[in-house]
């Protein structure tokens, strides 16, 4: 029989919930976390997030601070396997970016196509990953082949099958922008953003600022999101952008949660020049995204 002490991963990673709490703990909160913040990040329904702190509380890799309805939750003072399953997250994580850029770099490249998106991600081995396209009619068959040209070195590469199906403008489904990886365009149904015509450069760059203020308030993990992105960036020159990459490092690096929103939103002069290059927008998560449009590009 295996034994939990040799082979520790079998029980900390031993079910889905466990490992999506893990990976939360590990390598995107930045302070310890509340269940309903965990269900937040995970995806997981709130039971679900219960039966996992449970047992990983029980297994002794999760800690509880607080108490009564203040409870948090991290994961225990062991830096040696939090570092280890730190870098095996990154790993993931990479690869994870890596392959949502090469789709939106092979749907682009075709032409004819209107919309794209991931329509469902394999939720197992040798499963599919699912893509919707939407195409002009008359392009139907080149963007098959188009497709099929473009897909295959991708196939190859992520050891994926990728399943693409296309529809016309007539014949889409309705699509939930906020609940699906888009890929290229806006999908049918989506919604209309209606665009206020008043609204200037500066008041938009204020609308952002504060609206990522915001979601750093209700998303503990997009902090570390942000310093992950970062350092994924840095592995290669980014020309005049690398300062500013450098100083918004320290900033994470150094500033607590309340004084890192303070400075998201203060309209400083260094903060306005800072939030051009924003490291939190490209790691928002879909519905996140759908907020901060609705909240700077709406008009009321």
């Amino acid at each position: 029989m295996d034994s939990a002490a040799r082979y520790p991963l079998d029980e900390l990673l031993g079910t889905s919930a466990q490992l999506r709490v893990v990976r939360f703990l590990t390598s995107q909160a930045t302070r310890p976390s509340s269940a309903p913040e965990i269900a937040t990040a995970t995806g997981l329904t709130g039971q679900g997030v219960r039966n996992a702190l449970q047992r990983l509380v029980g297994l002794g890799y999760v800690v509880r601070t607080g108490g009564g309805r203040t409870q948090l939750y991290a994961f225990r003072d062991d830096e040696t396997l939090r570092s280890a399953l730190r870098r095996l997250f990154d790993v993931e994580r990479v690869r994870q970016d890596e392959l949502i850029r090469d789709l939106q770099s092979a749907f682009s490249g075709i032409a004819g196509v209107r919309a794209a998106w991931v329509k469902s991600w394999p939720s197992a081995a040798r499963e599919p990953l699912e893509i919707g396209v939407v195409a002009d009619a008359h392009s139907m068959a080149d963007v098959r082949v188009g497709t099929r040209a473009a897909v295959a070195p991708l196939e190859a590469k992520y050891d994926l099958v990728v399943e693409v199906s296309q529809f016309t403008l007539a014949d889409a489904p309705a699509v939930d922008a906020r609940s699906v990886t888009l890929l290229v365009g806006l999908p049918p149904g989506s919604g209309n953003v209606r665009v206020a015509p008043r609204v200037t450069g500066q008041q938009r760059a204020e609308r952002v600022s504060e609206a990522i203020a915001e979601q750093l308030k209700q998303d503990p993990a997009l902090r570390m999101r942000a310093r992950n992105h970062i350092d994924w960036l840095l592995q290669e020159d980014q020309g005049a952008a690398t300062q500013d990459l450098l100083e918004w490092r320290q900033i994470l690096d150094t500033y607590s949660d309340e004084r890192l929103y303070d400075f998201v939103r203060s309209g400083s002069p260094r903060a306005d020049r800072l939030n051009q290059s924003s490291p939190f927008v490209p790691v928002l998560t879909p519905i996140q995204m759908d907020r901060l449009l609705a909240g700077v590009e709406v008009g009321s």
